[in-house]
């Protein structure tokens, strides 16, 4: 099945973009999803051609779980909101010369409107894609344990700064039923000790995946400077009607004016500084099998 031509159009403006969010995502061993700088694409007839630093923990992962999701999105095109473009591209990423070649299976909308639905894909190629089994069904031990206030203080500066210039963080979570991975943009509207507020709007894969529940890590990236922080965990929700006002005034002030259907809080057990050439873990509060179960 070919891609039509305005969704050709639409991504290879959102692939050319100048000011942009450009993540990858791909999982590891434990199901967890790691985001990675998506750097030199190209759309090349059904295929993206992309870099990424062998530094980059992602590097391996893709070679043993091809199974990958990008994110392109035009930020000119959304904070004018002239023809507004943002897309998620999932498929199979092979390396090749020292790029990866992603062969696109999916391709969904990324922007939330009146009328779409993010969760039914815009192309599909076949249905059945996946090139490795797995079917995992997770469960976490809860802890509420705080994070030191010199970390939280550290992620919430690089927040700030990101959030100031008019870039989302990205929320990465995986499918438990087939480890295909999903990347949304959201809006991290209050970081403390306990959590990572963000909030939202319509039912979507990623509120799915994380009912599951998966694994969700959240990055805060400023693409300007090619640096910012990850957060690696599990999601909450919170009943809290403060929170729920906090979450829908903060969208007005980015010019979105929608109620919160859900509020989540996500719980990090490991935080890691990001560069575009890989990560430095600064923080966990316990070893990965201690909180992330398998049943």
């Amino acid at each position: 099945m070919e891609i039509k031509q305005e969704i050709r159009q639409a991504l290879k403006k959102a692939v050319e973009a100048k000011v942009k969010i450009h993540i990858g995502v791909v999982r590891d061993e434990d199901g967890v999803p790691l985001p990675f700088p998506i750097l030199s694409p190209e759309l090349k007839e059904e295929n993206i051609i992309f870099e990424l630093p062998r530094t980059f923990p992602a590097y391996e992962k893709i070679k043993k779980f091809p199974e990958v999701s990008l994110s392109f999105v035009d930020m000119e095109s959304i904070w004018k909101w002239d023809n507004p473009t943002g897309l998620q591209v999932k498929g199979i990423a092979k390396e090749e010369g020292g790029k990866f070649k992603l062969e696109i299976f999916e391709i969904y909308d990324v922007l939330p409107r009146a009328g779409v639905d993010l969760n039914i894909p815009i192309y599909r190629k076949k249905l059945m894609w996946m090139e490795t089994r797995f079917m995992k069904k997770f469960n976490f031990e809860r802890n509420f344990k705080p994070v030191p206030q010199n970390v939280v203080q550290e992620v919430n500066s690089v927040r700030e700064k990101v959030h100031s210039k008019g870039f989302p963080a990205v929320v990465l979570t995986i499918n438990p039923s087939n480890g295909v991975p999903n990347v949304s943009p959201r809006w991290i509207v209050e970081l403390s000790e306990k959590s990572w507020v963000y909030g939202d709007s319509t039912r979507h894969k990623t509120q799915i995946n994380a009912e599951s529940p998966s694994p969700v890590s959240i990055a805060i990236y400023d693409f300007s400077t090619e640096t910012g922080v990850l957060g690696i965990g599990w999601v909450s929700t919170s009943e809290s009607p403060e929170l729920k006002k906090k979450i829908e005034e903060f969208w007005k002030t980015r010019g979105f004016n929608a109620q919160a259907i859900r509020v989540n809080e996500f719980h990090p057990e490991e935080i890691y500084r990001l560069s575009r050439i890989g990560m430095t873990k600064i923080y966990e509060l316990r070893k990965r099998n201690e909180w992330l179960k398998l049943s």
